[in-house]
């Protein structure tokens, strides 16, 4: 709004007032104003401005003189308000245009803002979480960080279901190793979700290795339960693909299909 059209500018006259107006017009014994638009008030006239320009409205008498006096927000009745019949036909007609197309306005950023995507991912308690009695921790973390469990399950690997698993390490000297760890107790796989889910259980588990986590995110979860490399406790999908497999690997129909991750 330029200089000339400000409050008190030579643009307006001297007894402008401004008004926030949330509803239909009202007034009372005592003046209540509510409306969804907002006007520049002055004596007897109601202002607006519309693509840089005023429009102005006559408003009642009574409404006047009511209006014209120290400006305030809201002006309440203390008895039950009712509906200004002395109100100006043009100030009907402006509330009566642009009062819809703002509510749908309003109604569209609300829905918006309930359309956030959410991701599922999997995660994996090892078998030295679940034997060092860290469950209970592991999903209090869990849940206070915003993920819902959306289903979990207990189960036992043996080497054949292991070594699928984990195929894309087959050729690294650890794998054998790697095998014989997982195999070496029960695991618990769960599917979370949330907003960022992939990302988000990621960054709340912390560096592969549990050693450099204990310094770097010392309130990591593999900070708190994990040992090493191999030993970290727990494991979390590295994308949307590999969350999407491995959920179908401990979930859905078993195949032959290769689970594959850089997540130990």
């Amino acid at each position: 709004m330029g200089a000339s059209r400000r409050l008190g500018g030579a643009g307006w006259p001297a007894q402008l007032r401004v008004a926030f107006l949330v509803g239909p017009l009202r007034a009372g014994p005592d003046l209540e104003v509510e409306t969804g638009l907002s006007y520049f008030v002055g004596q007897g006239s109601a202002h607006r401005l519309r693509n840089g320009t005023s429009v102005s409205a006559e408003l009642s008498s009574k409404t006047s003189d009511r209006v014209s006096a120290p400006p305030a927000p809201y002006l309440r009745s203390a008895a039950p308000p009712q509906m200004a019949g002395a109100t100006s036909p043009a100030v009907r007609a402006l509330v009566s245009r642009w009062l819809p197309p703002l509510l749908l306005l309003f109604l569209h950023g609300c829905c918006s803002c309930g359309a956030v995507e959410r991701e599922r991912t999997l995660a994996m308690i090892k078998p030295d979480g679940l034997s060092g009695n860290y469950t209970e921790k592991i999903k209090t973390a869990i849940l206070d960080s915003g993920f819902h469990i959306v289903k979990e399950t207990q189960v036992q690997l043996d080497a054949e279901r292991a070594s699928l698993f984990y195929a894309e390490h087959s050729g690294r000297s650890f794998f054998d190793c790697l095998v014989k760890y997982i195999t070496s107790g029960p695991v618990l796989a769960m599917v979370l979700e949330r907003t960022d889910a992939v990302a988000q259980w990621r960054a709340l588990i912390g560096p592969t290795d549990a050693r450099k986590a204990k310094t770097s995110h010392p309130n990591s979860i593999r900070a708190m339960c994990g040992l090493d490399s191999e030993k970290n406790c727990v494991h979390g999908s590295d994308s949307l693909e590999s969350a999407a497999r491995e959920i179908s690997f401990f979930f859905g129909e078993a195949d032959s299909e290769t689970v594959e991750h850089d997540e130990l």
